[in-house]
């Protein structure tokens, strides 16, 4: 029977180390008025940002991983393209480097803030990006962006959007939070606001995305206003519950951080280390019975 406990405590080893790989790890773009994007890995306890390396892209404000192959998608005008065209890319993870997917169809003065504010990707693969009040789809394999029938109805004072783990799109413009009508684009307030600490006031949402196996929503958070008449702009990375509006453990972080997108864990709908353990079941089931009987 010792032997029986010890196999126990071995599984018990197994099951906690494997659920250690569902921690989070979040990734983000910042750049300086309008210029080229470095890829970062942000630990958001600390606020942290840890450069990998540059886009090769301006003004990379959208970013978000597609859950169905964990690939990593921005939104931006190449470095050096004075005509302004928005171009989908995909970014490596490893050294930051964008590789053109296509033209969205935008155009956008370098700049200005004719270009994706944020993206985020449906559980089914669909990519959702907005540009001020206007939400569109985005084809992943050609880059075009086509425009949803109607205007959100939103101010866009920020304009994150990402979906929630029912794939419910949420949006947050300054400190008011929403959902918007995949089909039509029309946004229609929750009748809850982020409930800014005094000190992060003015501020805004500029990105976010959600950690699907939590449930947790990260957001890029902008303080001040950087127009000389008050405080200078500050960049944090915080928590927000949009049931309540609380915000929580915002961090200072990168200057510039204008999007954000958490690593997804998910397979084909099942996190990995529910994918192993499920695979490991049968033996670990085999060996038990086998040490109890001879125990």
């Amino acid at each position: 029977m010792r032997r029986a406990n010890f196999l126990l405590l071995g599984i018990t080893a197994f099951v906690c180390s494997v659920s250690q790989l569902s921690a989070v790890t979040i990734y983000g773009t910042a750049y300086l008025q309008g210029g080229p994007a470095t890829l970062y890995t942000i630990d958001p306890n600390t606020g942290v940002a840890t450069p990998i390396g540059l886009t090769g892209f301006d003004r990379v404000s959208a970013i978000d991983f597609n859950p169905l192959t964990g690939i990593l998608y921005g939104a931006g005008v190449l470095t050096g393209d004075m005509t302004g065209a928005v171009q989908l890319f995909t970014i490596n993870t490893t050294t930051g480097a964008g590789t053109t997917v296509g033209a969205t169809g935008i155009m956008g003065a370098f700049g200005t803030t004719s270009a994706f504010t944020d993206m985020s990707f449906h559980s089914d693969g669909t990519l959702f990006g907005i540009i001020s009040n206007q939400v569109y789809t985005i084809n992943i394999t050609t880059g075009l962006a086509t425009p949803l029938p109607m205007l959100t109805g939103l101010n866009d004072a920020g304009n994150a959007i990402a979906f929630d783990p029912s794939n419910t799109l949420y949006h947050i413009s300054g400190n008011v939070i929403s959902t918007i009508n995949q089909a039509t684009g029309v946004g229609t307030t929750t009748g809850q606001t982020v409930d800014y600490p005094i000190d992060l006031i003015p501020a805004r949402v500029n990105g976010m995305d959600y950690d699907i196996t939590s449930g947790i929503l990260y957001a890029s958070v902008v303080h001040g206003n950087g127009n000389g008449t008050g405080p200078p702009l500050a960049n944090f990375i915080a928590q927000i519950d949009v049931s309540n509006g609380d915000i929580s453990t915002p961090r200072a972080t990168i200057a510039g951080l204008d999007a954000l997108a958490v690593l997804p864990v998910l397979q084909n709908g099942v996190p990995d280390y529910i994918s192993t353990l499920w695979l490991a079941l049968p033996l670990i089931g085999l060996l038990v019975v086998r040490r109890l009987c001879h125990a």
